[in-house]
């Protein structure tokens, strides 16, 4: 049986010596969380053909507004086969896009997205980030992290 491949972006900046990224409110609309609030990073499936560095950049673009600029900036810094998916995990400066956050909200197949919202890193760490997926994005922020302060981005 083949892997679908789910990505996600973190997408970072430094702003007052802090570390920042963008995160999605969601509001899940089907399933059997429905109602319930979460805290997401931008990201979601591959579509047919799509490569996963494909999928985070087109989510990014979806669910934030931001386009990618430098795609030769994007690096991916994590991957982890979790059951029948493959998740990845890709970090991009802020500064290799353009465009700014969109302000309105945005209605995604199971979900309505608000805009996305800046947060520091260390406050990312500590909120659940998706349900489905929390130790991977929680591996993938602590990876953004050592990397960003090892190679002093």
């Amino acid at each position: 049986m083949e892997s679908s491949q789910n990505a996600v972006s973190i997408i970072w900046w430094r702003e007052g010596g802090r570390l920042m990224i963008y995160v999605v409110d969601a509001k899940i609309i089907n399933s059997l969380f429905y109602g319930r609030e979460q805290v997401k990073l931008p990201g979601g499936g591959a579509k047919d053909g799509e490569s996963p560095e494909g999928a985070a950049i087109r989510e990014l673009e979806e669910e934030t507004g931001l386009k990618v600029k430098r795609r030769r900036r994007v690096r991916l810094i994590l991957s982890e086969r979790v059951g029948s998916h493959t998740k990845h995990a890709f970090l991009i400066s802020r500064y290799a896009c353009k465009g700014r956050p969109r302000e309105k909200k945005l209605w995604d197949n199971d979900s309505i997205l608000s805009p996305p919202r800046p947060i520091s890193l260390e406050e990312a760490l500590d909120v659940i980030l998706c349900p489905k997926s929390n130790t991977f994005n929680r591996d993938a922020l602590m990876e953004a992290k050592r990397i960003i302060e090892e190679e002093g981005l």
